[in-house]
């Protein structure tokens, strides 16, 4: 490629919009509720909410239902893993929010339960 054709491509690339934003990292301090059987889902109660590098995170009170990850997110936990009702744990949150097809926008979500520090 051309030194004015690699410019201009540079040119080009830096003047698309953005597609995606950076990762929104939480930590929450969480307890186990519930553990469902249909659907297969996780119930905590926040406790607590850490926002990590000044992100806005979502409530940090209240329930929320999930499958969680590991926690590189590469995969469902094995459910022998959750946290058993009465547990404390960290729940880790984070999300993505960019353009998905077609030309939408949409939220990445992921969460895992991490073992909470005593």
């Amino acid at each position: 490629m051309s030194v004015p054709r690699l410019v201009a491509f540079i040119a080009l690339c830096a003047a698309l919009p953005a597609m995606a934003d950076s990762w929104v990292v939480c930590d929450y301090d969480v307890e186990s509720v519930r553990i469902g059987a249909n659907p297969p889902e996780l119930t905590v109660r926040v406790r607590r909410g850490h926002a990590r590098n000044g992100a806005e995170c979502p409530a940090g009170s209240g329930e929320r239902s999930f499958v969680p990850e590991t926690a590189d997110y590469q995969s469902n936990l094995p459910r022998k893993q959750w946290p058993k009702p009465g547990q404390p744990a960290l729940l880790r949150y984070r999300h993505l929010d960019g353009i998905c097809k077609p030309d939408r926008p949409c939220r990445i979500i992921h969460q895992s339960i991490l073992p909470a520090a005593r």
